[in-house]
């Protein structure tokens, strides 16, 4: 897989299936998982740099898989993962979850997309 992969959708009948699938078959290629209720405001925040990684996954090329999932579509993935609070960032890898982000923590985010070598640019950031 070469690219950022920011296209994927979780929108099928079995959305717990169609997420293992893609968590089974990514491989190496890490995947950010954003879950995020519409209501919440920390969610907000955390959406509008989640959107900016992932524009910079795609200018820089970097080898990611971005999802976002809501909670009000996806109950039973929020279910599954034990989801309770809002928002929640899971990065996985080789089917394995390797970084667990509780709440608006930008810092923590931005720490994870850098070990990908993902950056938002200052001017980007502001």
């Amino acid at each position: 897989m070469s690219g950022c992969n920011s296209d994927i959708k979780i929108d099928v009948a079995d959305k717990v299936s169609a997420f293992k699938n893609l968590l089974a078959t990514s491989g190496s290629t890490p995947v950010y998982t954003l879950f995020f209720s519409p209501q919440c405001s920390h969610c907000q925040t955390m959406m509008k740099y989640f959107l900016e990684y992932r524009n910079q996954c795609s200018a820089q090329k970097a080898k990611a898989i971005l999802v976002i999932i809501n909670g009000q579509t996806a109950p039973d993935l929020f279910e599954e993962y034990n989801i309770t609070v809002y928002p929640q960032v899971m990065v996985f890898k080789n089917n394995t979850r390797i970084k667990h982000i509780m709440g608006a923590d930008l810092p923590s985010l931005a720490c994870a997309f850098r070990s990908a070598n993902i950056q938002i640019s200052k001017k980007n950031s502001e």
